[in-house]
């Protein structure tokens, strides 16, 4: 799966430890200024010299070129103090000979690190007191809300618009995402301290809107694999998706539909960890979202893990009484578990709030079958086939309460109609074999028992949990098995 989240932290923090490590062990043998870029450009350049490359004006020269500009700009502002000017229209993004470098080595991996998430970056170290020395400008007495203050700025003005780095460290595009965590994390620097101003917002705003844009993208990518044709094409479009919606987190960390997004697509794959991670990071950047809880405890529950299911659907539930699908996905956790009162307690529960669908209304049955209540439980089955008259579970069910309460015909004709709106179950045909042998038809019993186990149903377990023992059955129903049928049903280590 192609993500920037670390598959394994400790990995990364290794490999980000390593790297403020050689970065401060040259520091410590020199004064050094430093640059983080997020991609390896070709060369170190200003703003102003990369323009003039473009336009193949470079014959002119560049410090005459930003003279006229800065003449031109005295005609916007009030400010007199010509670098002043400069660093303003440098922040602005405009065009100027200046090179923004810090003098904190930590501000310069923020800077290699912040966008283009799928190349590599670096750290450019210069030495002050080397070839740059007479180039390097520093800001006197900035405003202390300022960007230049916030970023530790100095700035190198090279006469021919760029320098050839001192040293270089790379920044794998692997590391920039956890770099960019732990900066925070450690040191309070992110996107919205180091912009402390509107100028930050503008020029967040490309990052967002690309952000947005690489969601929306993902988006279709998952409708398309929702209509997806074949298990391979589905996959594929999952994978395109996932990578949109990651491609969208790098660039705006705090997107908490994205991570929720992405979170849904890896359950269906089937990938829980990486869903689990993501529903988890949904839920710290939105704790009062029951919603993300909901899908996180979904996702526990198809993990296996269900007491941290419950745990979930339970504080969904504390953030919204009426969350009827936390209810509901609660009662199928309590009903796995056999804790058949609870269940049938969140069962009724959805259903009064409005969730009343085949689906509620079936497994609220079993709940009560296996309860022993078997009048609600056929009430509760009757309402799934009103609702839907072609539900093959509700008939399923409703034909094991039937064989329970010894209606031998009612539970055959509901296996039947089970089967025959859908063959590939397996229950059915146990429920109707055991109802042939009440019937004494030892042919047609055997032949459905085999289907049963043939389909990997377990029938002698749930002979034994109905019955007790094939003596228990013979006595309680008159009837004697046949050896063969009798052999099929005793378990091997009785």
């Amino acid at each position: 799966m192609n993500r920037q989240d670390p598959v394994n932290p400790q990995t990364e923090l290794n490999k980000i430890l390593e790297i403020i490590g050689e970065i401060a062990k040259i520091s410590a043998a020199g004064s050094y200024v430093y640059r983080g870029e997020p991609k390896r450009y070709e060369k170190v350049s200003s703003i102003l010299y990369r323009k003039l490359e473009a336009a193949k004006m470079l014959h002119l020269n560049i410090e005459k070129v930003q003279k006229e500009e800065l003449e031109a700009a005295k005609g916007y502002t009030k400010e007199t103090d010509e670098f002043k000017i400069l660093t303003e229209i440098q922040h602005f993004g405009g065009k100027t000979n200046l090179i923004d470098f810090t003098t904190d080595y930590y501000i310069a991996l923020f800077f290699a690190s912040e966008s283009f998430p799928f190349e590599d970056g670096r750290v450019i170290l210069e030495e002050k007191t080397g070839t740059i020395k007479d180039w390097i400008r520093e800001p006197q007495n900035p405003d202390p809300t300022s960007r230049v203050r916030v970023q530790k700025s100095v700035f190198i003005q090279p006469p021919d618009g760029f320098i050839e780095p001192d040293m270089e460290i790379v920044i794998p595009q692997s590391v920039k995402q956890p770099l960019l965590n732990y900066l925070k994390r450690e040191f309070h620097i992110s996107i919205e301290n180091i912009y402390p101003d509107l100028h930050g917002f503008v020029s967040s705003q490309d990052n967002r809107w690309s952000a947005r844009a690489n969601f929306a993208k993902g988006v279709t990518y998952k409708e398309q694999a929702d209509e997806a044709g074949n298990p391979k094409e589905k996959n594929e479009k999952h994978q395109k998706a996932i990578k949109s919606f990651t491609e969208g987190i790098n660039l705006m960390p705090q997107f908490a539909e994205a991570y929720s997004t992405r979170s849904f697509i890896s359950y269906i794959e089937g990938d829980f960890d990486n869903a689990i991670a993501d529903a988890t990071k949904t839920i710290k950047l939105n704790p009062r979202s029951a919603l993300a809880y909901t899908q996180r405890g979904s996702i526990y529950r198809a993990k296996g893990e269900l007491n941290k299911a419950i745990d979930d659907f339970t504080k969904a539930i504390a953030l919204d009484r009426g969350n009827a699908i936390a209810y509901s996905a609660r009662g199928e956790v309590y009903l796995s578990t056999n804790n058949f009162d609870s269940a049938i307690i969140d069962f009724n529960k959805s259903i009064i709030m409005g969730l009343k669908s085949p689906e509620i209304h079936s497994v609220l049955g079993s709940a009560y079958h296996h309860r022993g209540d078997f009048e609600n439980a056929i009430a509760n089955f009757k309402e799934a086939i009103r609702l839907k008259p072609d539900y093959p579970l509700a008939y399923m069910g409703r034909g094991s309460v039937y064989l329970s309460k010894g209606e031998i015909k009612l539970a055959i004709e509901d296996s039947n109609m089970a089967i025959k709106l859908n063959p590939e179950l397996d229950p059915p045909y146990y429920t109707r074999g055991v109802a042939w042998l009440h019937l004494q038809e030892w042919d047609i019993a055997k032949a459905d028992l085999n289907v049963a186990k043939n389909k990997g149903l377990d029938i002698t377990a749930l002979f034994h949990n109905e019955y007790g023992n094939i003596t228990i059955f013979e006595r309680k129903t008159g009837i004697q098995l046949p050896t063969d049928i009798a052999s099929m049903l005793t378990l091997s280590d009785i």
